[in-house]
């Protein structure tokens, strides 16, 4: 028997985490991910975790840790100045993927592009975002995700 090979891309990454530890259920808690599993597997610094909590009319978000290589940015502009805040700033812009994960309870996964307004900058990027909470029948309570990225 031949073993499948390694996974190398984030996505598959955390999806194969997070659907071990789910089971049967639509999704796991935030208690049952595994840190030091994704450390090991390179991916940690890679990771977001997002709090959802609800509002009157919709959900609201705050974000309980980024991962060191989502905070790097060594990305300089035209003048040679360090690019600050291109990745959050764009995580910040995904709030109605966030709203889709939390309304759906179902992970969504992308490969897009972005390109900086402010600097010109295009960013290609790979994203996963899985959603997690108590149980399937409450509303989920956070959103891990797992993002990679490139810029011109």
């Amino acid at each position: 028997m031949t073993l499948p090979p390694p996974f190398k891309r984030i996505t598959d990454i955390l999806f194969r985490h997070w659907n071990q530890v789910r089971g049967d259920r639509l999704f796991p808690a935030r208690r049952e991910i595994d840190e030091f599993f994704l450390q090991k597997e390179g991916v940690w610094d890679d990771v977001f975790i997002i709090e959802v909590y609800p509002l009157v009319q919709s959900n609201g978000y705050r974000f309980l840790y980024t991962g060191n290589n989502i905070g790097k940015e060594p990305v300089k502009d035209e003048s040679g100045k360090y690019v600050q805040n291109i990745v959050t700033g764009f995580m910040d812009l995904s709030i109605d993927k966030y709203n889709m994960v939390a309304e759906q309870k179902r992970p969504l996964q992308e490969e897009e592009e972005y390109t900086s307004t402010e600097t010109g900058v295009t960013i290609k990027y790979r994203q996963i975002l899985l959603p997690l909470g108590p149980d399937d029948d409450s509303p989920i309570d956070a959103i891990i995700g797992g993002m990679r990225y490139i810029h011109d």
